[in-house]
């Protein structure tokens, strides 16, 4: 009997909800726990740096989500798939979304100053890569096969 695949991945949780908990344990580690002293010079460049991560979270972002739009589907993981994105920043990682919004924890954790956010980044990566991306590589693979497999070669899972 043929296996019929889910009509959508069966994700740990909500990536953006993964995002919400790690940013606010990491503030509030930031607040209760004893500042590790950063130099005012270390401080001013991680804000210039998380300035630039930030605006790099936009405009991968908005690159993501318009290559997505033209191929009809959405990054909605509540949602069925309805194509397979291989264009615009898909060329370079099948997870461009997930780029940008380590991107965007990363930026605020400097412009913050928050030593915290940034030594609990590796955590976050893993539990992504874990608990969201390889469930959607499976669901993916399931539901387009043989193109899937095929893109899944050709591309890095980051970057």
């Amino acid at each position: 009997m043929a296996r019929n695949p889910p009509a959508t991945p069966d994700i740990v949780a909500r990536p953006t909800l993964i995002f919400l908990i790690f940013l606010a344990v990491s503030v509030v580690a930031w607040l209760l726990l004893p500042d590790i002293g950063l130099s005012s010079t270390l401080v001013w460049m991680g804000r210039v740096l998380g300035a630039l991560l930030v605006l790099g979270w936009v405009g991968l972002g908005v690159w993501s989500a318009r290559a997505m739009q033209r191929a009809g589907t959405t990054a909605d993981l509540s949602t069925p798939a309805t194509a397979l994105v291989q264009d615009g920043p898909y060329r370079l990682s099948r997870n461009p979304i997930y780029v940008a919004i380590a991107l965007l924890y990363l930026g605020i954790s400097l412009l913050l100053g928050n030593v915290w956010g940034v030594l609990l980044l590796p955590l976050w990566l893993a539990i992504i890569d874990w608990g969201v991306i390889r469930p959607e590589e499976r669901y993916l693979e399931d539901q387009f096969g043989t193109p899937y497999r095929t893109y899944r070669e050709r591309v890095r899972r980051w970057i």
